[in-house]
């Protein structure tokens, strides 16, 4: 994919999860830095999974029975 469609589905990810930004910063991200970038969109698409699928609570924070 080139980067201005990287960029749009970044800023896709963006606006779903109301994070600040631009298109052009987007687009300039996956110019110069797409491997950072791309991490950071799958470390978003991941967060969504999990609250998605009633994972929200982190591993570590969920409560252990005691017996």
């Amino acid at each position: 994919m080139n980067p201005c469609t990287r960029g749009l589905l970044r800023s896709q990810i963006r606006k779903k999860k109301m994070i600040p930004g631009s298109f052009v910063t987007d687009v300039c991200l996956h110019c110069f830095c797409s491997n950072c970038a791309m991490i950071q969109e799958a470390k978003e698409l991941n967060s969504m999974d999990r609250l998605l699928n009633g994972n929200s609570i982190a591993p570590a924070e969920k409560t252990i029975a005691r017996t």
